[in-house]
């Protein structure tokens, strides 16, 4: 028997309901080009831009100031 070399593959499967239970309706899904060309999604030139899930910008405004205090022990 031959040994797989590399990163095992890491997919699960779940139903869209599922999917939809985690990131709601609205949630972006970062899923292979390929793969939606094969279902039959046919993309324009201007969709052919990777659009990021997030942005710094968002993660600053949705992320709270944590107040902190170092204490020294000697």
């Amino acid at each position: 028997m031959i040994e797989k070399r590399g990163r095992p593959l890491a997919y699960h499967s779940l139903t869209y309901e599922e999917l939809g239970q985690y990131v709601g309706a609205w949630g972006m899904v970062p899923v292979k080009k390929s793969w939606l060309e094969n279902l039959g999604f046919q993309f324009d030139e201007e969709d052919s831009e990777e659009l990021p899930c997030h942005t710094d910008k968002q993660t600053k405004e949705t992320t709270p100031e944590i107040k902190y205090s170092i204490t020294r022990f000697e």
